[in-house]
């Protein structure tokens, strides 16, 4: 299923849903101590589940800006991507294992399709959202209604 952002009238394509859920799934992982929500709660509760309103953004943006400085510190190859934190079972697709050669770090690994990086892109997304009082909802391509309600 593919995903992207919906704030108003624009759209930022997210691409493949299961890799939107990895991103989330590695935070909670190396980040909050296998507790999701614990230490990102407006990124991870309420972001998350594909509907956040504008008075969260300022506090979502700092959230993603911490999470990727902590990224920047913790190495690929040390800390391999977490696809599924509720099923660690859940292997990384081949596909997805090494993207890129100039991926180093957690930080610069989540870069969709087109090229743009995933924090990038929802800080955006945030800052829009806030711009124009509007919501950001996660959606699927697949329908009209949120991603994960």
């Amino acid at each position: 299923m593919s995903i992207g952002i919906d704030v108003g009238y624009s759209w930022y394509q997210i691409g493949r849903s299961d890799y939107f859920d990895s991103f989330f799934s590695t935070v909670a992982y190396y980040l909050e101590n296998k507790k999701w929500g614990s230490v990102y709660p407006v990124i991870m509760n309420q972001m998350y589940t594909g509907d956040l309103s504008p008075e969260y953004v300022d506090k979502a943006i700092e959230e993603l800006i911490d999470i990727k400085n902590k990224f920047s510190k913790l190495t690929k190859n040390g800390h391999p991507i977490i696809w599924d934190a509720r099923d660690l079972s859940v292997e990384t697709p081949e596909w997805a294992i090494n993207p890129n050669e100039e991926v180093t770090t957690l930080s610069n690994y989540y870069i969709i399709s087109d090229g743009r990086d995933l924090i990038e892109i929802l800080i955006t997304a945030l800052r829009k959202s806030k711009d124009m009082n509007k919501n950001l909802i996660i959606k699927s391509l697949d329908s009209e209604s949120t991603i994960y309600s």
